[in-house]
């Protein structure tokens, strides 16, 4: 029996109820990245959704949230840690299909 605790969110102010940082903390990072695996599109949609919730929160105790951080906060570590998931390369003009896209996903 495990007496580990979930890293998970204390809300209003979002600090992990485990560790006391500022959550996603980098445990609670990787138990999403496990329990998300292959899922990357709902853990955007999860964190994107907690990343709200944290901004009314913070609305609520009179604060201003500062948008730019809480997007690096909630986001940026998914982006890198997948590349980018679900944007788009630059594609070179010498390299554009004969459709005469501009992009591809990232995936093709």
């Amino acid at each position: 029996m495990s007496t580990t605790r979930p890293h998970l969110p204390g809300r209003p102010h979002w600090r992990c109820r485990a560790c006391g940082a500022h959550w996603p903390c980098q445990p609670a990072k990787l138990g999403l990245l496990r329990e998300y695996a292959g899922h990357t599109l709902a853990l955007i949609f999860y964190l994107v959704t907690a990343m709200r919730e944290a901004e009314e929160d913070m609305i609520k105790l009179g604060l201003a949230p500062d948008l730019a951080a809480m997007n690096v906060r909630f986001m940026r570590w998914i982006s890198r840690r997948y590349g980018h998931a679900g944007s788009r390369e630059v594609v070179k003009p010498s390299e554009r299909s004969s459709g005469g896209r501009a992009f591809r996903p990232a995936y093709a």
